[in-house]
């Protein structure tokens, strides 16, 4: 088989960075290999050197790549007169120049460099999103919550304190159209019936009743009482005994002269005394029930569930009546000028949600307020900041132990691309190196005679 090759009779006028750039192409392409190959096979049919074959290829090659040799103008490549080989060895981006990686192994290091960041970035910010995702969620389920919370323990406030209200009302009824002296004269009979009263009603600590004056007449916890105690410097006798008095009364917390019990009490005026000597509507004394501050707090603490939470049942003016985080020593306690609680009790807002340091311990924390249906005072359920990104990074936790191992796997698959790309590469490059020495060794054989 003949292989003629002919040199092309305008190459010396191409322009030089054309032909050049030509030349690699050819030179380093996968064509090129294989036309290599088959020059070497095809001299072997034709009894033919394989040296001159080759040698005719490769001078060609070198006159596209750049300027053709001066003794080689007008000369057909198969002559014997090669270019020089300084002249083949210094072309850059010729078959003889192996240091020069092909366009596509670059490009496939490059994928396998952007392969790997992303491994890490890709999962890194795919886990950021679901960590803020998971902040929002966590938040306002804890608005939700609160609100909820707030709106049962305002329920069961409610029901609490209206059954306290029942007591007092049968209080009321026990001593009506009886005087004061009926009263004391009868104070062991009626001591019995009042204590009965008593335990027949949850979180009721014990009942008092007292004349205009704020003496006491009779009570549900002791037995007699002392004539000499006066208590018309308490709440329940100054708010009752005013002209505008309101039906029921509930006063802020107190510490018992008598029993050195903490309680609130919630009272009323006596109606239908035996008292003959007062106009009608003049106040003659007030019936009270002590309502048991520590089972209001019990109470709170049920309806949350949650150690943290924190329940306050609070009189409009903003004293705290009952909590459910504190112990009932801690009390009276009354909220600061500043809260936002007392300022929403005071415009009159039913319901409301805020995050705001309490005006009680200083804590942020989400609030809910909700208005005890009937009476003067409020609810607040809240939670502490702290105990949201506690719950959110238990969360945050379950979704790392998924992303997490997912990255590590993903990076570490990459390094190992990686490291097979190079080694792939460096494959390359040795076996490109061999096949130009091996074809070098053949260009600069002697042609036989």
């Amino acid at each position: 088989m003949a292989l003629a090759l002919s040199y092309p009779g305008n190459a010396s006028r191409a322009h030089p960075s054309t032909t050049r750039t030509h030349g690699q192409a050819l030179l380093t392409s996968q064509t090129g290999y294989r036309k290599r190959a088959m020059c070497i096979k095809s001299s072997g049919s034709r009894k033919e050197p394989a040296g001159a074959v080759c040698s005719r290829l490769v001078v060609a090659a070198v006159g596209v790549m750049g300027e053709p040799h001066a003794s080689a103008k007008g000369r057909l490549p198969g002559s014997r007169q090669a270019a020089p080989r300084a002249s083949l060895l210094g072309v850059r981006g010729s078959f003889f120049a192996p240091s020069t990686l092909p366009l596509h192994s670059t490009t496939r290091s490059l994928a396998i460099n952007l392969l790997l960041a992303a491994a890490v970035a890709l999962p890194l910010l795919l886990t950021g999103l679901g960590a803020w995702l998971s902040w929002r969620s966590t938040w306002r389920e804890a608005e939700a919550d609160v609100l909820r919370t707030a709106d049962a323990a305002a329920e069961y406030a409610r029901r609490v304190l209206d059954a306290h209200r029942t007591a007092v009302d049968r209080v009321n009824d026990l001593l009506r159209g009886l005087t004061d002296e009926e009263i004391r004269t009868r104070e062991g009979e009626l001591h019995r019936l009042l204590r009965t009263l008593v335990t027949e009603t949850p979180q009721l600590q014990t009942a008092y009743v007292g004349d205009r004056f704020g003496r006491l007449l009779v009570s549900a916890s002791l037995y007699p009482v002392p004539r000499e105690a006066n208590f018309s410097d308490r709440e329940f006798h100054q708010i009752l005994s005013a002209s505008d008095r309101p039906a029921v009364a509930i006063t802020r917390v107190y510490r018992g002269r008598l029993e050195n019990n903490l309680f609130f009490a919630v009272a009323r005026p006596r109606r239908g005394t035996g008292n003959a000597d007062l106009p009608p509507g003049t106040f003659d004394g007030q019936a009270n029930v002590s309502v048991e501050i520590e089972e209001i707090g019990a109470g709170l603490r049920q309806i949350s569930g949650r150690p943290g939470d924190a329940l306050a049942l609070v009189r409009i003016d903003g004293e705290v009546l009952s909590r459910s985080i504190s112990s009932p020593e801690q009390l009276p306690l009354r909220l600061s000028p500043d809260s936002g609680m007392l300022k929403a009790m005071g415009a009159g807002v039913e319901r409301a949600l805020v995050v705001a340091p309490s005006g009680i311990d200083g804590v942020v924390r989400i609030g809910a307020y909700r208005r005890v249906e009937g009476w003067p005072v409020y609810v607040s359920a809240a939670r502490g900041r702290s105990e949201v990104v506690t719950a959110w990074l238990a969360t945050l936790r379950a979704l790392l132990g998924v992303a997490g191992p997912a990255t590590l796997a993903l990076l570490a698959l990459s390094l190992v691309v990686r490291k097979r790309e190079r080694a792939l590469i460096v494959a390359n490059e040795g076996l490109e190196e061999r096949v130009a020495e091996r074809t070098f060794a053949l260009v600069s054989r002697p042609r036989n005679s």
